[in-house]
């Protein structure tokens, strides 16, 4: 084999075209003939990984199958995956002949070495005989390699399962070896557990290598094939869109006529020119566009009346499915305070318009700072708490929160429990002088027992009765005996009258267990008794034999069974505690309990409780150290420099307040709260609500200064839930410049739209100042305050509370206060000796330039009247 020929180690064909694949098929021989079974299938591996291209993982799978299934199963997948490496390199043989033909011009009749895809009915043989033709024998011919001739046999015949040379396959020795393993211990479940599961590993890697072959195979006639074809590139099937069907939606809340675009998910169809024609109800015609293409032609100042509308088809609408008919809509003449549907469709976000501009007041303050404040009685000191030490308040034992006893039985002690049920039931009723079964360890008191003749103590005897009792079973017991030995030609069957007692000797508090009676004769009726029933009670079977014993309380007692033959038991039988004596006390909040003793608190054990409930319980409390504004389990405090609250009057920041005894914000002095908008974008809701204030107003929204659309604060959302989490009582505020009833609807409807959901439970405002839009400075007292009106109403209608924000002279001069009958007035007025307004407020906003923890910069401070 180590001959230096060059046919000895000859390329493929095919190789030479590629330059890819090579086959040394003399090493495969020589390997195949003086090689292990093991060995073989690696070599085989190898040849598949060379010819096929395929990585590392047929070999993985191979070794798997390798080491989990029988020769014959190996020799299999040996066969398939040598029959793939000839069939695949037939094909390409096949390929690389008929291209050397087409280029050579040669004829294929006659010549053998360009001979074409061998006829269905060649051999295996004959197949191979044409991959290896080559020189004659004697001429540097190789005869055909053991290789493919076994490749080729094992295409036409069974495998074979020859162990060469007698040498047997370690896998065989080792199946032997369980075999006689699993024979002697006779353990059949794990026998067919094992076999179970050794069928489906190798179920499985059978499946995945042949999986791997395939694909392989397939992958790299499907490579050669590109080379020699390339596929032609498809274009990508158009996808065709369904056209969308649109709708106009019609609406009027005052002489003007609202006609929106929607489509099939009732959304605006923006960015869209379309126009409509508008018809009144004496026949007039007018067509309306879309200019700004926002999805809405907004109509106002008609006359009241009922108006058809009907879309006009057009260029830009040609992808669209258009309403048909005519729809109509009635113009009403006043203003209905109702939520407007649909209204989410107009608001916009500040992405789509120039905030700049629209939200033109900025963070501008409603008032000016004035007055001087009075001075403070107390140092202003920000809102801080640290750790301080820990103390213990006086609490209540909650046996509910102990731990029980677990009094769980055993399956064992339950077999014998029943067993020896069963086995008394029999001795009552067939062996009346049998000795009964003891089931637990219990002291069963009475029923003394003499000795007998023979020595052995007898049991059952009674421990009342008189001395001729006593001696007639003993006279009994020795006639028995002498009757067995055969002495005496009569027996005298002389029966013994007893009560024996059997079963459990305690229970646990709450707990109950059963006693059972042993009685000659069977026919014996038991009468049962506790001697402190306050401790352990007593209920007795039909049949007067079995008494279950229910713990009471912890003590100790003796429960006596007396038969109506003069026999009688007695049990001594202890209740103990539901719980374990080192039980760990708690209070109804599952507060670890202490007990205070020897100058010291230790934790309080249930034996604490047994001997004295009366005894004072504590439980320990983590102490803080506070200054400022602190909200602590709902209640308001301020807390000085050196960490003690204050009472009574005190001044704080130029604002009067008052505090009782123990240092609780009076209600009468207002709850502490703020507002807040875009301007403060990151809030620690936590911390604020731990500064002492209990309420927020968040702004929702604004109507732009310049083109009067509805916009939304972009910081919101955020800002209600974080307030929500932190438990505030939050209120919603709406920046308008509504220039009529029908624009101040609208800002109630968009207030009621996104305060659903969040549990709004302070007034929802409409916030009214001045604003740089065209007529809203100007707009006369009456027309003011019919929008507030308007807004106040709409908002009730909702189902939430509505007010108005001011500043002092608008309240005075701009608005008629008089005719805002069920509105919250919120005050806003930065008089640091308190508000002059002399009207009614509900809410007094104090100051623009506020601090509170958890806020960086200023915030509005306000104090609330509202009483909650």
């Amino acid at each position: 084999m180590g001959n230096n020929n060059d046919n000895d180690n000859y390329e493929w064909d095919h190789a030479v075209e590629t330059g890819t694949w090579t086959i040394n098929t003399e090493e495969i021989e020589k390997s195949i003939i003086d090689s292990t079974l093991l060995q073989d299938e690696n070599l085989f591996i190898e040849a598949a990984r060379r010819e096929q291209g395929a990585a590392g993982e047929v070999s993985k799978k191979l070794e798997e199958v390798a080491s989990a299934t029988d020769p014959v199963d190996t020799a299999r997948i040996r066969q398939k995956v040598n029959q793939k490496i000839i069939i695949r390199s037939e094909e390409l043989r096949n390929k690389k002949d008929r291209k050397q033909k087409k280029k050579d011009k040669r004829k294929a009749e006659g010549d053998d070495r360009a001979g074409g895809a061998p006829s269905p009915a060649q051999s295996s043989s004959e197949i191979y005989g044409v991959l290896h033709e080559g020189p004659e024998p004697g001429e540097g011919r190789k005869e055909a390699s053991e290789f493919r001739k076994q490749a080729s046999d094992w295409r036409d015949a069974p495998p074979s399962n020859d162990w060469k040379g007698g040498r047997v396959p370690i896998l065989s020795l080792v199946a032997v070896i369980l075999a006689v393993i699993i024979f002697i211990t006779g353990i059949q479940t794990t026998s067919v557990y094992a076999d179970y599961v050794g069928r489906q590993k190798k179920a499985l890697a059978m499946a995945e290598l042949e999986e791997l072959v395939n694909r392989e195979y397939e992958e790299v006639l499907s490579e050669v094939q590109e080379r020699e074809m390339p596929v032609a590139a498809t274009e990508p099937e158009e996808v065709v869109e369904e056209p969308k069907r649109l709708a106009l939606v019609l609406s009027s809340v005052e002489k003007d006529l609202k006609i929106k675009l929607v489509d099939e998910d009732e959304s605006l169809v923006k960015n869209v020119f379309w126009s409509v024609t508008v018809t009144d109800d004496k026949g007039n015609e007018e067509e309306e566009e879309d200019d700004d293409e926002d999805g809405v032609i907004h109509l106002t100042g008609i006359s009241a009346g009922d108006y058809s509308v009907s879309i006009n088809p057009g260029d830009s609408l040609a992808g669209y499915i258009l309403p048909d008919g005519i729809q109509t809509c009635s113009v009403k003449t006043t203003v209905e305070y109702k939520v407007i549907a649909n209204i989410r469709d107009e608001i916009k976000t500040e992405k789509e318009v120039n905030a700049a501009e629209e939200d033109a007041n900025g963070n501008k303050a409603a008032d000016v700072e004035t007055g001087n404040a009075p001075a403070d009685t107390v140092e202003w000191c920000e809102s801080t708490k640290t750790a301080g030490g820990e103390t213990f308040v006086e609490a209540a034992v909650d046996l509910s929160k102990t731990a029980k006893l677990d009094k769980k039985e055993s399956p064992l002690l339950a077999f014998i429990k029943d067993l020896g049920s069963r086995a008394l039931l029999f001795n009552r009723r067939t062996i009346a002088s049998a000795a009964p079964l003891i089931l637990t360890g219990a002291t069963v008191s009475g029923n003394s027992a003499e000795p007998s003749e023979d020595g052995k103590k007898e049991e059952g005897s009674s421990s009342e009765g008189t001395s001729e009792d006593n001696q007639s079973s003993s006279e009994g017991t020795k006639d028995s005996s002498s009757d067995s030995s055969g002495s005496s030609g009569e027996k005298k069957a002389k029966e013994e009258a007893s009560v024996t007692l059997s079963g459990y000797a305690s229970t646990a508090e709450g707990t109950s267990v059963t006693v059972s009676a042993t009685v000659t004769p069977v026919e014996t009726i038991v009468y049962w008794s506790s001697s402190d029933s306050s401790i352990a009670s007593v209920s007795v079977s039909d049949d007067s034999l079995t008494a279950t014993i229910t713990g009471v309380r912890p003590g100790e007692v003796t429960i006596r069974a007396e038969g109506d033959n003069g026999k009688s038991a007695e049990l001594t039988f202890t209740v103990t505690g539901r719980y374990a004596d080192s039980a760990q006390l708690y209070d109804s909040e599952k507060h670890a309990l202490y007990v205070y003793e020897n100058d010291a608190y230790r934790l309080a054990k249930y034996e604490d409780y047994l001997k004295d409930s009366a005894r004072k319980f504590y439980r320990k409390v983590d102490e803080f150290l506070y200054t400022g504004w602190q909200n602590i389990d709902g209640v308001t405090y301020y807390y000085r420099s050196d960490h003690t609250y204050v009472t009574g009057d005190q001044i704080i920041q130029g604002v009067t307040y008052h505090f009782d005894d123990n240092g609780a914000l009076s209600q009468g002095s207002g709850t502490l709260g703020i507002d807040v908008s875009k301007y403060q974008p990151s809030i620690n809701w936590s911390s604020v609500r731990d500064s002492g204030v209990s309420f927020v107003i968040i702004r929702c929204g604004y109507r732009g200064a310049s083109t009067g659309v509805l916009i939304q604060d972009p910081y919101y959302i955020s800002h209600i839930k974080g307030a929500k989490a932190a438990g505030l009582k939050v209120g919603i505020y709406f920046f308008s410049t509504a220039l009529n009833e029908a624009e101040a609807v609208e800002e109630a409807s968009m207030c009621a739209a996104l305060a659903g959901g969040y549990g709004v439970n302070y007034p929802i405002f409409i916030d009214v100042e001045p604003s740089p839009r065209a007529g809203y400075n100007a707009l006369s007292v009456s027309q003011r305050t019919a929008n507030i009106t308007a807004f106040c109403k709409t908002i009730r209608s909702a189902g939430y509370s509505a007010g108005v924000y001011a500043n002092k002279n608008w309240f005075s001069e701009k608005i008629d206060t008089s005719q805002l009958s069920g509105c919250k007035i919120w005050l806003a007025q930065y008089n640091a000796a308190g508000p002059t307004y002399s009207g009614h407020y509900d809410i007094w906003q104090y100051t623009s330039k506020g601090s509170v923890n958890g806020i960086s910069g200023n915030v509005d401070m306000n104090q609330s009247y509202l009483g909650y």
